[in-house]
C-alpha cells in the first residue's frame, strides 16, 4: 500500500513548501552555489547516490560553513541513510543558520517517519516522529494520521500487535481517530469471524473494546447476532448464544427463536400458572435437555411410569442428561413460569 491514502490526503501538507523555502534561501546563497559543487550534489540525491552527495556537501560546508542549504541538504542525506544523529545534528546547524527551514525540517521528519511506519519499523518510526513535532508542534494532525495509516496497514496483514500501537498513538495526538480505529478492529473481527477463524476475530474484538468498551459490545451485539443466526440455522448455536449476553434486551426473541429452531432437536416454549404441572415430551434415556430461559422457579422430571421419579428444582443454563425413558414434566412453583427448552435425542 506504500501509505499512498496517507500522502493522498496529507502529502501536499508534508511537502507543499518545501519548493518555497528551497528557493528563497537559494536567492540568499546564491555565492556559495557559484562553484558547481550543490547542484551536483542535488543530481546525486535525486539519483538517490548518498554517499556522493554527502562527499560533496561536506566539501561545500567546509568552504561555506555558513550554507544553511548545504548543512540542510546533508541531513536529509544523512536521514535517507539512517544515520539519524548527523541529520539531528545537521538539521539543527541549518536552522540556526536559517530559522525559515525550521518547519519544513519538521516535515522532512514525518516523511522519513512515514516510510519507516511502511516498513515496519516502529523504533524508528517513534523516534522520526518526535523529532518531527520537536521542530514543529503542528505537526500533530499529520503525525496521527500517519499512525492511523500505519494501523489500518497492519490489520490488512493480520498484525495485531502493531495495529494497537499505531493506533493507540493515533488517538493520542488526535481523538477524532477513535471511532475509525474501533470500526476496523471490529470490521477485521467480523471479517475473521465470518471466515470460521473466530479465535483470531476475538482478540481484534478485545482490541476494539478497550478503544471504546460501551461502544464495542453495542456492536459486537449486532455482529454475534448476524453470524450466529446463519450458524444457528446449521445447528451451531455458541455464538447466537455470546449475541444475548452482549445484546441484553436487544433481539432477545429472536436469539431465543434462532436457538430453539436450530438443529438437531426440538425447542419448546412452555407457559405455566403458579403450581401447575405439564407434559412435555416424551424423551429417551441418554437425551439431552438444556433450558435456555426460565422467568421463575421451577421443577422437572422424567417421569418413567414406576412412580420412583420425584420432581427436583432445575435451572435455566446448563444442560443435563435424562437418564430414563420416560415423559418429561415440568412444574411451576408459587409464580407463574415461562421455559424455552431444547432437547436433542
Amino acid at each position: 500500500m506504500a501509505m499512498k491514502k496517507f500522502w493522498q490526503e496529507h502529502g501536499r501538507k508534508v511537502m507543499g513548501t518545501a519548493l518555497i523555502i528551497a528557493l528563497a534561501l537559494a536567492i540568499g546563497f546564491s555565492a556559495a552555489f557559484a562553484g558547481g559543487n550543490a547542484p551536483t550534489a542535488q543530481e546525486f540525491m535525486e539519483a538517490r547516490m548518498y554517499p556522493q552527495a554527502i562527499a560533496l556537501l561536506n566539501q561545500q560546508i567546509n568552504k561555506s560553513p555558513k550554507n544553511a542549504m548545504a548543512h540542510y541538504n546533508l541531513a536529509i542525506c544523512y536521514l535517507r541513510t539512517g544515520r539519524l544523529n548527523d541529520a539531528d545534528a545537521s538539521f539543527e546547524r541549518a536552522v540556526l543558520l536559517a530559522r525559515k527551514l525550521g518547519l519544513q525540517v519538521g516535515k522532512e521528519y514525518v516523511l522519513a517517519g512515514a516510510i519507516e511506519l511502511d516498513r515496519n519499523k516502529s523504533y524508528a518510526a517513534h523516534e522520526l516522529m518526535g523529532n518531527a513535532l520537536r521542530y514543529d508542534p503542528g505537526l500533530q494532525e499529520i503525525v496521527g494520521a500517519a499512525y492511523r495509516q500505519s494501523g489500518e496497514n497492519a490489520l490488512l496483514r493480520n498484525d495485531l500487535a502493531t495495529a494497537k500501537d499505531s493506533f493507540s498513538r493515533a488517538i493520542g495526538y488526535n481523538e477524532a481517530h477513535r471511532a475509525p480505529a474501533l470500526a476496523a478492529f471490529l470490521g477485521r473481527g467480523k471479517r475473521l469471524l465470518a471466515a470460521g477463524d473466530d479465535s483470531k476475530a476475538e482478540n481484534f474484538f478485545a482490541a476494539a473494546q478497550r478503544m471504546s468498551a460501551d461502544e464495542a459490545n453495542r456492536q459486537l451485539c449486532d455482529i454475534y447476532f448476524e453470524i450466529g443466526k446463519e450458524r444457528a440455522a446449521a445447528g451451531k448455536t455458541e455464538l447466537i448464544e455470546k449475541a444475548g449476553r452482549y445484546c441484553g434486551n436487544r433481539y432477545h426473541e429472536e436469539i431465543l427463536q434462532a436457538i430453539l429452531d436450530s438443529p438437531p432437536g426440538k425447542g419448546y416454549k412452555i407457559e405455566l400458572g403458579p403450581k401447575e404441572t405439564k407434559n412435555v415430551a416424551v424423551v429417551d434415556s441418554g437425551a439431552k435437555l438444556r433450558y435456555y430461559a426460565a422467568s421463575g422457579v421451577f421443577f422437572d422430571r422424567v417421569d418413567d411410569g414406576t412412580g420412583r421419579m420425584k420432581f427436583g428444582p432445575s435451572s435455566a443454563g446448563p444442560s443435563y442428561t435424562a437418564h430414563v425413558k420416560g415423559t418429561l414434566q415440568v412444574r411451576a412453583g408459587d409464580s407463574p413460569v415461562v421455559l424455552l427448552l431444547k432437547i436433542t435425542e
